[in-house]
């Protein structure tokens, strides 16, 4: 019980991150990589070279080890990845949206709606 407790303050926070995150992103201001990374590292316990060379299904048990139904850490991982810059080139949107493609076919439900957008930008973003 206290370790899902603990699971959920930290997915809570690591949204509230996001939405700031985004937020900032829309005023047109900038983003240090590095704190996406520090996030990314505190969801995943692992550092981003890791989490980008990880097979995908070796990954996916890294973060929803329980079979989390809703898939909330992937989404969150997704999330993050694609708000990165392009300073490591295409790497982290291509596995944002594989992430994300991998939860729409694991879930009988449509993504949220954020999803659906995230997955749209990381389209046109790899082309």
């Amino acid at each position: 019980m206290l370790e899902r407790d603990y699971l959920l303050g930290q997915i809570e926070q690591l949204a509230a991150f996001l939405a700031q995150v985004v937020l900032r992103r829309r005023a047109g201001q900038p983003v240090d990589d590095r704190e996406l990374d520090a996030a990314i590292q505190s969801l995943v316990g692992l550092p981003l070279d890791a989490v980008l060379s990880l097979p995908l299904p070796a990954l996916l048990a890294t973060l929803e080890p329980a079979g989390d139904p809703t898939w909330t850490r992937t989404r969150l991982l997704a999330r993050l990845l694609a708000e990165r810059g392009d300073a490591d080139g295409a790497a982290p949107h291509r596995r944002a949206f594989l992430l994300l493609d991998e939860v729409s076919r694991r879930t009988p439900t449509a993504l949220a709606e954020e999803d659906e957008a995230a997955l749209a930008t990381l389209v046109q973003r790899l082309g």
